[in-house]
């Protein structure tokens, strides 16, 4: 059984990879955890030839460590899977202009002289999901925090912490940018929304 493992910066091309590969009749799998891996390697060479090429795309960021990655491919080919890890990397200019391609303007593409026009640019390019500041200027980052409006805002930490497992809300069903999910007649509770503010020394997950 044949087992690629796609992983590499965001915007290096791990999605086109996948598609290309879905072509050449590999099956799929995006996202999948470290964890999950030699589970689902068991599921497919149980499959009676079925699943005999599969490939998964995987982000380094959704282990708790790189180590455990590493254990898991270790232990994919101490079993005799032919398994192989395919990383891909790109320039900045290649992530600019493929993140352009499906997504808002990646922010490496704009350079600012001001917090003010920052948080301008911000807000006229910015999803809502998660902004950070990195600085040792309490005043600076105070009025970052506050005039961000974003779902969560960090001070000195990764935006790699938003997550419903990291602020306490269990199992995360999903990730929601908008402010206002009630329907109906609404009281003070459903006109209320929610902002996280993340104050760190430099964490990173």
């Amino acid at each position: 059984m044949e087992i690629l493992i796609i992983s590499g910066l965001s915007g290096g091309g791990k999605s086109r990879a996948a598609s290309f590969l879905e072509d050449m009749g590999f099956y799929i799998v995006d996202n999948m955890p470290a964890g999950m891996i030699l589970k689902f390697a068991e599921f497919c060479s149980a499959g009676s030839g079925r699943y005999n090429r599969v490939a998964l795309v995987y982000d380094v960021r959704t282990a708790d460590t790189f180590d455990e990655f590493l254990e898991v491919l270790s232990t994919l080919r101490q079993r005799e899977y032919n398994c192989t890890l395919l990383f891909l990397e790109a320039n900045v200019d290649t992530i600019i202009k493929r993140y352009k391609e499906t997504r808002r303007r990646h922010p490496l593409e704009k350079e600012t002289d001001s917090l003010e026009e920052a948080v301008s640019h911000i807000g006229a390019h910015s999803t809502g999901h998660s902004e950070a500041i990195v600085t040792a200027d309490p005043e600076a980052a105070r009025r970052f925090l506050t005039q961000v409006d974003s779902a969560a805002v960090y001070w000195n930490a990764s935006t790699r912490f938003t997550d419903g497992g990291e602020f306490g809300l269990g199992c995360e069903m999903g990730i929601s940018t908008q402010k206002l999910h009630a329907r109906g007649p609404l009281g003070l509770a459903e006109l209320c929304s929610f902002k996280f503010v993340i104050k760190g020394g430099g964490q990173t997950r």
